[in-house]
């Protein structure tokens, strides 16, 4: 069944197939390694029985373990580590750093969100509940619920700053589950008629969730050949993230006359997303500013996704929030110019491969 790369013989199924997974490796790799990778992986499917050996050549498919190896080496390849080529680096570093950001986004979220339910049923005994929040409160899901999913994405947080990947993944898709789920029930008891949700709402929901997924992704740019994530500054940005969210939300909840749910949150993290900018613009000449100007170009894009996204159903509304529509509106256009800036400075600076061997190699 192994067959040399100036052989005359006709290519088996087996082989077929296998160079038909190894498209998606990148071009220059696949064409230095391609047969030494086709004989390698059909001399471990040798056989010295020829019934078996003819099976599999013409049966014959790569096995699970097999392809989820192929499909893992593109990632590793075009997200790379310390020993990848500076732009295959860069990208890497971005993304990872996109990973780290959206799972320290949710662990600061899950938190107060469980901490604000625990005060709203009772368990936390001081201060006590104004009543214009009595009357607001809807409910919400079941605490236990609320503390399980604040779990796991604390838990993928800690155990990717920790350096268990594996894990952090795992429990990183357990606490988008129960996301997943809710939508999936409002979409059923949407197209059954038991809920009054407009279609709108429910769509945009989903579109949110698929790039909450996209972003989560990037967990898998963590691999071997990565350093461990820096612990003290990660550590200390949950507890900033964290103390940040719950003065935020203390201020709404004691201030019911501001302009609506959707403005203070978006202004926030939009200020935030202007100082990070201002801070990094301050230290160029370094890897960690290069990579975190793509890091910041494609957060601002994926902030700028979610934030359209979940005002689309209300200002498309006839019935809720025109009083703030301005306001919202002048946040999509200072969202919309931070990442129109960082991905015309990104791009610049990939496209400077000498720059960033350079700065790479200092």
């Amino acid at each position: 069944m192994n067959r040399t790369a100036g052989s005359e013989q006709e290519p088996t199924m087996l082989e077929v197939r296998y160079r038909r997974l190894l498209r998606i490796l990148p071009t220059a790799y696949r064409r230095q390694w391609e047969e030494e990778m086709v004989s390698t992986f059909l001399a471990s499917m040798a056989t010295d029985d020829p019934e078996e050996a003819e099976y599999l050549a013409y049966c014959g498919r790569p096995g699970w373990s097999e392809r989820a190896s192929v499909v893992a080496l593109p990632v590793r390849l075009r997200l790379g580590g310390v020993d990848a080529p500076p732009q295959a680096f860069l990208w890497g570093e971005a993304v990872r750093r996109v990973a780290l950001v959206v799972l320290l986004v949710n662990a600061v979220g899950a938190t107060v969100m469980v901490a604000q339910q625990a005060w709203l049923a009772g368990l936390v005994p001081w201060p006590a509940v104004p009543d214009h929040v009595v009357a607001a409160a809807d409910g919400g899901r079941p605490l236990p619920l609320d503390v399980a999913e604040a779990t796991a994405w604390m838990g993928a947080y800690a155990s990717l700053v920790l350096g268990r990947w594996r894990t952090a993944r795992v429990l990183a898709a357990l606490a988008f589950l129960p996301s997943i789920i809710g939508a999936a029930t409002a979409a059923v008891a949407l197209l059954a008629g038991a809920d009054s949700t407009p279609w709108l709402t429910v769509a945009m929901r989903w579109i949110a969730l698929a790039l909450m997924a996209v972003l989560l992704l990037g967990l898998a740019a963590f691999h071997e050949g990565v350093d461990r994530v820096p612990f003290r500054p990660w550590m200390l940005a949950f507890v900033v993230g964290l103390s940040a969210t719950a003065v935020v939300q203390i201020g709404l909840l004691a201030t019911p006359a501001l302009p609506g749910p959707l403005l203070v949150p978006s202004v926030v993290w939009s200020a935030w997303l202007l100082v990070v900018v201002a801070l990094t613009w301050t230290g160029r000449g370094s890897t960690d500013v290069v990579g975190w100007t793509l890091t910041l170009a494609m957060l601002a894009v994926a902030l700028l996704g979610m934030r359209v996204v979940s005002l689309l159903p209300q200002l498309l509304s006839s019935t809720g929030g025109a009083a703030t529509h301005p306001f919202q509106l002048v946040d999509v256009v200072v969202l919309s110019t931070v990442a129109a800036v960082l991905v015309g400075r990104a791009r610049r600076e990939l496209r400077a491969p000498e720059d960033l061997a350079q700065i790479l190699h200092t």
